[in-house]
């Protein structure tokens, strides 16, 4: 069976389960699928995996929602039958509004003296868990985009809290801890940057973290902080991101911290600040305006983000950062050009993802030294302030923000399938159908309008990537003085012409 097909029959192995109705249903709700070839092997899988006993009990009121999820999505299929029997409780998480950080931390039940590996289990363990729920209600329409970002990001955030947390106490339980002058811990901070920070991470982001502590002023006998912290920063990257029989939790990207690479893996406060301060660009000010505490001493990371606030947001308009960000955009699309196969990027297209993104944050850094109302996290926020400013007109933001939906959610229809890190539309009619119906069209989900799935989805693909290549065009036609400036800031880069910092394409 294939994309939109009608199921004459069941697999040997689910043919003889449940009564008649309960078949029959079964069928109807695969051949609804998003791809019904994918729905049958998925819900044979869990047959194997629970029991014939187990799927069968399955209320057929659900099959329709089992079949969607599972059809949508080989990895939610995965994730369901790692549970064993257990699959029907994790399966019917969708229904589940959702939980709090609160909640979160209750599941995934991590002793605060747990132990290195229960702590990569654990954490796992919670990860699938919550991305077959949070997939479940995206791919039903139960939850809108906000809701899926927002889950997403509480996740992650949840889960690096509770890495740092407990391993932390591992290593001072085994190493000792690191005591500064006034006998109290020194404190040690996870930052979340990109995505993370701004709230707005999809199904396979990276994480960006940076990692500071307090400083380097110790008791005497107490281990040395930044080798100390160091190495709990690199238990915590491997907690998180560190591929193993349970999969991993989300890939770690490191490369926002101070000097990237070639910087220390952890800074002491005053030596990050030092370093922004005195060597900082305008592409690690975009990067720091969305950095806020995620994991360990919140109220360290807050004193960071309030000490590096000036160097984010200059008093005066910022006019220059329009022609930084020019030239920085052009010689980042250069390289993408070699490196970028051929096909439809949702993200890197004229009209997608990240043009939208570069405009909004860039009027933020522009404007927002003398408007502190613009200091916001995420995009959609910020399209709002910036439309309280009237810095958008109020029609515009609409466009932008409708289109920033569609585009996103795209997005995730794209990287659900395999939770692969890509955002490259299928290039086979077959592939782009199932793309369209993981999106609701031709099923009646999503509140997708009506119409033929693919022709419906490539209409509206086609107006909003229109609306943000306008906005977009608009945005780097304005200027504050015409001339030289203007001149050399539209010559684009040559292909490989100026190297890109690997921060630069990081953020």
């Amino acid at each position: 069976m294939a994309v939109g097909s009608t199921a004459a029959e069941l697999p040997s192995d689910l043919a003889l389960l449940g009564d008649q109705p309960w078949r029959d249903t079964l069928v109807a709700a695969i051949a609804r699928a998003a791809d019904s070839a994918l729905a049958t092997a998925g819900v044979s899988r869990l047959a194997q995996a629970g029991g014939g006993g187990v799927l069968a009990a399955w209320p057929v009121a659900e099959l329709d929602s089992l079949a969607a999820n599972v059809g949508a999505s080989p990895v939610l299929t995965r994730y369901l039958a790692a549970f064993g029997a257990d699959w029907p409780a994790a399966a019917a998480g969708y229904r589940r509004p959702p939980p709090d950080r609160a909640e979160l931390e209750r599941d995934a039940d991590l002793a605060a003296d747990a132990a290195p590996g229960r702590v990569h289990e654990a954490v796992r363990r919670l990860a699938r868990r919550e991305m077959y729920r949070i997939g479940a209600r995206d791919l039903l329409g139960l939850a809108d985009l906000p809701e899926t970002l927002a889950a997403i990001t509480l996740l992650a955030e949840v889960t690096i809290d509770l890495a740092t947390s407990r391993l932390r106490a591992a290593m001072a339980r085994d190493r000792g801890e690191v005591i500064g002058l006034d006998g109290v811990p020194v404190p040690f901070v996870v930052l979340g940057m990109g995505k993370l920070g701004g709230g707005e991470l999809n199904y396979s982001s990276d994480v960006d973290l940076t990692y500071l502590y307090g400083g380097d002023a110790v008791a005497d006998g107490s281990p040395a902080p930044r080798e100390h912290f160091g190495r709990l920063a690199t238990e915590i990257t491997r907690a998180i991101g560190e591929q193993t029989v349970d999969g991993l939790v989300f890939r770690v990207d490191l490369r926002l911290r101070p000097e990237g690479l070639n910087g220390p893996l952890v800074n002491a406060l005053d030596n990050a600040i030092t370093y922004y301060e005195g060597w900082g660009d305008t592409w690690e000010r975009g990067a720091l305006a969305k950095a806020r505490p995620v994991g360990g001493d919140l109220a360290l990371g807050r004193e960071f983000v309030e000490q590096i606030a000036p160097f984010i947001y200059r008093r005066h308009l910022d006019f220059q950062t329009i022609e930084d960000f020019r030239r920085m955009k052009e010689r980042i699309d250069a390289e993408q050009i070699l490196k970028a196969r051929k096909g439809r990027d949702v993200k890197l297209c004229a009209g997608g993802i990240r043009e939208l993104e570069f405009v909004v944050q860039a009027l933020q850094l522009i404007h927002a030294g003398h408007d502190p109302s613009l200091r916001v996290e995420g995009t959609m926020a910020a399209l709002s302030a910036l439309e309280k400013a009237h810095l958008i007109e109020t029609e515009q933001a609409r466009t932008l923000r409708d289109a920033y939906r569609f585009l996103r959610n795209t997005e995730h229809a794209v990287q659900i399938l395999e939770q692969r890190q890509t955002q490259m539309l299928p290039a086979d009619p077959d592939g782009l159908t199932a793309l369209a119906r993981r999106l609701g069209y031709g099923v009646a989900r999503r509140g997708a309008p009506a119409g033929p799935a693919l022709d419906t989805c490539e209409a509206d693909w086609e107006r909003h990537t229109l609306a943000v290549k306008q906005g977009f065009v608009r945005f780097l036609e304005f200027r504050a003085e015409p001339g030289a400036a203007r001149e050399e800031a539209d010559a684009p880069a040559a292909p490989g012409e100026g190297s890109v910092d690997p921060r630069i394409a990081a953020l």
